[in-house]
């Protein structure tokens, strides 16, 4: 049975943000809670709808996990993990202590967190004892027809990650403009993503992909090699959300998300410069905010 995060999270993180998040001054082992400097956590006196929580560098992805909500900060190289409890923060290391441009997260059934290196070109993944180790990238290999092991691969860019209906990690190579499929034996297939300039990966709700194109403002949706448009006109979309109460969401300058299938629009208060977010379990949003170097929680 596929575990279910606590519906309860959203209220949690709304409530419970003051002493969230901070800036630490030296690194903390794999799991260690890091020191907390006094946050800056606010709210508009008329608007009491939303927090932030500020102190990180340049947070890039969000991922909802019965663990919690993990927020990977590319230029740190660190991954923030908000327990559902208001537990402490914790970091949770890389395989050297740190990683290298964290961007893009998925996990699976198993309990297993994949997370994207766009920097270190290559995809790690993250089991459930807490041991790290390198599926994807690291390889001089060029994604072809062949079927190749996943470390055997070079990357060029690794900008989205999903799971398909079958439980494999697909990999959006954005440098490639390729779909990286690896199944569980370890085995990567490529097929060509759709579009000029796919940037974005993610899953729909009802288990089929969604990438994003914002050099044609489409999105497409299906399985590799079955594709269909499902949205146009997204002319100022940049990245895709993780959302199962729409057929697709989509995050828009200026800072909104837009829902499908009427294109109905919510904006992203206090937003500044979004760069990724989810739904949390009972309502609401968390989204990674460049601008403000942090992450927005904003309730429905």
């Amino acid at each position: 049975m596929k575990p279910t995060p606590s519906a309860g999270l959203a209220g949690t993180l709304l409530a419970c943000l003051a002493g969230c998040f901070g800036a630490a001054e030296a690194e903390a082992p794999p799991g260690a809670a890091l020191p907390v400097v006094q946050p800056t956590v606010q709210a508009p006196p008329a608007v009491e709808t939303h927090k932030r929580i500020t102190g990180l560098s340049r947070p890039a992805g969000l991922l909802v996990r019965p663990e919690g909500l993990f927020v990977t900060d590319e230029g740190t190289g660190r991954i923030w993990l908000l327990p559902p409890d208001a537990g402490s923060p914790q970091v949770v290391a890389g395989p050297d202590g740190g990683l290298e441009g964290p961007g893009a997260m998925a996990g699976d059934e198993a309990g297993n967190l994949f997370v994207a290196e766009r920097s270190g070109r290559r995809v790690v993944c993250r089991d459930p004892e807490g041991r790290w180790l390198t599926v994807m990238g690291g390889g001089e290999a060029t994604p072809g027809t062949e079927a190749l092991r996943g470390t055997d691969l070079l990357l060029a860019d690794p900008a989205g990650l999903a799971m398909d209906t079958q439980g494999d990690l697909v990999v959006l190579d954005a440098g490639w403009r390729m779909l990286l499929i690896r199944r569980a034996d370890g085995l990567t297939s490529a097929v060509q993503a759709p579009g000029i300039g796919p940037s974005a990966l993610a899953s729909a709700p009802d288990g089929t992909l969604l990438v994003l194109d914002p050099a044609e403002g489409r999105l497409y949706g299906g399985e590799p090699g079955k594709w269909h448009l499902v949205a146009d006109g997204l002319n100022r979309a940049f990245g895709l959300v993780a959302d199962a109460r729409a057929p697709w969401s989509v995050l828009e300058t200026p800072a909104r998300i837009v829902q499908g299938p009427d294109h109905a629009g919510t904006p992203i208060r206090g937003g500044i410069r979004p760069t990724a977010a989810t739904t949390l379990p009972g309502g609401g949003w968390a989204i990674a905010d460049g601008g403000l170097g942090g992450v927005l929680i904003q309730a429905p």
